[in-house]
Formats: C-alpha cells, sequence, structure tokens
C-alpha cells in the first residue's frame, strides 16, 4: 500500500531466506525503526531497504540505545537507499560480513548519518558506498558525521555520479580508504568515478598498495584536515590517476601523510590526473 506508516520499537527482525529483507520500505511509505535488531543470513538479504520516495528512519530508541544491524549472506547490504528514497541514521550499529556486501549503500536515494559503526567484513565490500542508478547518472548521495568506518575492503567509495560526504569519521581499511573510481555495487557497474568530500577524518590502512585515498577514472576526492597513515608496499598516501580521457582530480589541505611500506609515496598523480596540496599537508 502506498501512504503507509510502520513504527518498530525495540523490535527484533530475523530472516534466513534469499532475498528476504530484514525491514522493506517502499514507494510513498513511511517506516521508522527506533533501537531494536535486525539479523538477516539470506543472499541478497538485505537489512533495511529504504526505496521509491520513502521516508526511513533508524533512531535510537527512549533509553538511547542504538539499532543493531547484521547481515551475513553474499550482496547483502545493512542498509540501502535508492531509487528516490530517503535515510536518517542515528547511532546505528551495522556490521556485514558477506562477499559484495557493503554496510550502508546508496544507489539513486540518498542518507543522513549521525554517528554510530559500519563494518564491512567481506570481499569487494565497502563500508559506505554511493553509486550512480545507471553507473554514470543519478547517484547516490552519503552524508555522514562522527562515525567509525572499518572494513576488509574499501573504507569509503563512490562511483557512477555517486557522492559522499562526512566529517570527523574514523576510517580503517584492510583496503584503499577513500575510493572515487568505477564501480560494481548492488548491481550497477559505473564507468566512471564518484566524489568523495572529507573533513577532519582519519584514515589507517594496511596491505599492499592499499592507498590512503584514490581518485581514478574521472573520480573527484577532497580532504580538508584529518591524517592518513598507511603500512603496506606501495601503499601511497594520496593517489591520482586517470584512464584514457578522463582525468581524476585529488586535493587535500591541512593533512598529516605518514607511509611505512616499501615504495609507498606520500602523494603521487599520473595519467593527466590533478593532485593539489594546499597549505599544512605534510
Amino acid at each position: 500500500a502506498v501512504g503507509g506508516t510502520l513504527t518498530l520499537t525495540d523490535s527484533s527482525v530475523t530472516t534466513s531466506g534469499a532475498g528476504a529483507d530484514g525491514v522493506f520500505t517502499g514507494s510513498g511509505n513511511t517506516t521508522r525503526f527506533l533501537g531494536g535488531a535486525i539479523a538477516t543470513s539470506g543472499a541478497g538479504a538485505v537489512g533495511f531497504f529504504a526505496g521509491g520516495d520513502g521516508t526511513e528512519t533508524i533512531d535510537k530508541d527512549a533509553a538511547g540505545q542504538g539499532a543493531t544491524i547484521t547481515t551475513s549472506g553474499a550482496e547483502a547490504p545493512g542498509l540501502f537507499v535508492t531509487v528516490a528514497g530517503t535515510l536518517a541514521v542515528n547511532g546505528a550499529t551495522v556490521t556485514t560480513s558477506g562477499a559484495q556486501s557493503d554496510a550502508a549503500l546508496a544507489v539513486g536515494g540518498s542518507a543522513t548519518i549521525q554517528g554510530g559503526a559500519f563494518t564491512a567484513k567481506g570481499e569487494r565490500s565497502a563500508a559506505l558506498a554511493a553509486n550512480g542508478v545507471d553507473g554514470q547518472t543519478g547517484g547516490g548521495d552519503l552524508r555522514i558525521d562522527g562515525a567509525r568506518l572499518v572494513s576488509a575492503g574499501v573504507g569509503v567509495a563512490a562511483g557512477g555520479g555517486g557522492g559522499v560526504s562526512g566529517s570527523n569519521l574514523t576510517i580503517v581499511s584492510g583496503g584503499i580508504g577513500v575510493y572515487a573510481g568505477p564501480l560494481d555495487d548492488g548491481g550497477v557497474s559505473s564507468r566512471t568515478g564518484g566524489a568523495v568530500e572529507l573533513t577532519a577524518s582519519s584514515i589507517a590502512t594496511s596491505g599492499a598498495a592499499a592507498y590512503g585515498a584514490f581518485a581514478g577514472a574521472g573520480g573527484f576526492v577532497s580532504l580538508s584536515g584529518g591524517s592518513i597513515t598507511t603500512s603496506g608496499a606501495g601503499a601511497h598516501g594520496l593517489y591520482a590517476s586517470g584512464v584514457g580521457l578522463k582525468a581524476s582530480q585529488l586535493s587535500a589541505s591541512g593533512l598529516t601523510i605518514t607511509t611505512t611500506g616499501q615504495g609507498a609515496y606520500g602523494a603521487l598523480a599520473d595519467n593527466g590526473s590533478t593532485l593539489t596540496l594546499g597549505s599544512g599537508t605534510q
């Protein structure tokens, strides 16, 4: 039904089948999930799905307890907002463990996130990702403040016109910390990069070629304040690279960069891309 309203307070939702989303809100509907827990274990089973110009909220309960959302199947994002959906999240803990399962993914929709923790443990997964509906236009939009982001793969990713903006974040990644380039998320493969803009955030990566921040194939990354620390071989702090006619842009100011791996440069640009280091970057 269109125009329906659902409110769940301190509720426990568990599903085990393939494609069995924990909470789903479709076109024109409103959902409020306050405290409580969602757990899914099937392939493609999203924890909380927000789509079709619905208005969704995940918030703390009256006692100040945030929601906990976990998924364990492949291609099962914890939060998924798409096709004009709008989602507001406050103080949630979201954890995914399946392959290609981003903790929070926006494809054409938008989400505003305050605080909480987002962890993606599976292969080819990001803590946060934004992509375009068709891989090129209509990009998803994620705005986040004061959260902890942990990923075995990529911390923050944007492609296909998608965008991520944030402040006061702690990003810990076994792969690239911040990535703006082609993506393959939510069944959509982007052909170009998106945009990531972060302020006062710390980024720490470990592993070979685990760049602190990477802009590729037309991607754009802007970092203001904060720090980058990498520890793997060839794990450059900042790296801007182009493909064909798609040059990338990466800018940083007031940023402290530390690399300890063999062949890991503090900052590198190639293939016609632009890397700008502002005052206070060291």
